[in-house]
């Protein structure tokens, strides 16, 4: 399929017609953006309208227009002005990271978390550090490529220490114009995500549920909130 590539990576294409899980940084209880600038929920009715009025559209602009209710689900992956590097990418395209469990979801995004606050130096505060998440659904129909079990033979697809091998899978996928892959979770034993490199295969974004993560800088330890003041998981994302 690809130079440098073996084709027994891409021998074995599904379709998926299934709903992930999208897990991202987003307030339990949401703000209006113009609560300090107006009077009365009239008056911030009004300024919405205006600044729907005003700004540029794009189709679907509930999931392509930041700040709108969808945007996080769908659209900010492929919005230029958020990409980065990541596993399948190389920061010159986006792509779309969805689960197929919300367990894989945390595993996941709770790794990250805890190495930002590792790269900030904020690992070694004395209180615990909170942040506030929330999961979507997006329903997801495409003809993708099945990396899963995949990782016996080409253990570099769930490595923590390089990227170099997924960028080469990532910009196949990305030049060949191809929808993307279910692929094993480097975080999860077992767990699975689904990884699409175009918005055309996502729709109906739903609301699924909202976790607080609190990390304990003296442990390591992760605990993770579903409901308000109980603890749903515990993890050990760094150990």
């Amino acid at each position: 399929m690809a130079a440098g590539l073996p084709d027994a990576l891409f021998d074995n294409p599904i379709h998926i017609r299934e709903d992930a899980f999208r897990n991202f940084v987003s307030l339990r209880r949401s703000r209006d953006l113009f609560h300090r600038l107006v009077d009365n929920d009239e008056d911030s009715a009004a300024a919405m309208k205006a600044e729907m009025r005003t700004r540029g559209r794009k189709d679907q602009p509930l999931i392509n227009r930041p700040f709108e209710p969808w945007y996080g689900v769908v659209g900010f992956p492929f919005d230029h002005r958020n990409w980065a590097q990541s596993r399948y990418t190389n920061g010159s395209f986006g792509v779309w990271y969805g689960s197929r469990s919300v367990e894989t979801t945390v595993a996941e995004t709770t790794y990250h978390f805890a190495r930002e606050l590792a790269g900030r130096g904020q690992d070694r505060h004395d209180r615990p550090i909170i942040r506030e998440r929330c999961v979507k659904t997006a329903h997801v129909d495409a003809l993708v490529f099945d990396l899963c079990d995949k990782e016996r033979d080409f253990p570099a697809l769930v490595a923590s220490d390089s990227y170099d091998f997924t960028h080469q899978v990532g910009r196949a996928i990305h030049e060949g114009h191809h929808p993307g892959l279910v692929a094993p979770s480097a975080r999860r034993a077992g767990g699975m995500n689904i990884d699409i490199f175009s918005p055309n295969y996502l729709r109906n974004p739903r609301d699924y549920c909202h976790l607080t993560y609190r990390f304990h800088p003296g442990d390591g330890r992760m605990e993770v909130e579903r409901e308000p003041g109980a603890v749903w998981m515990t993890l050990r994302p760094l150990a």
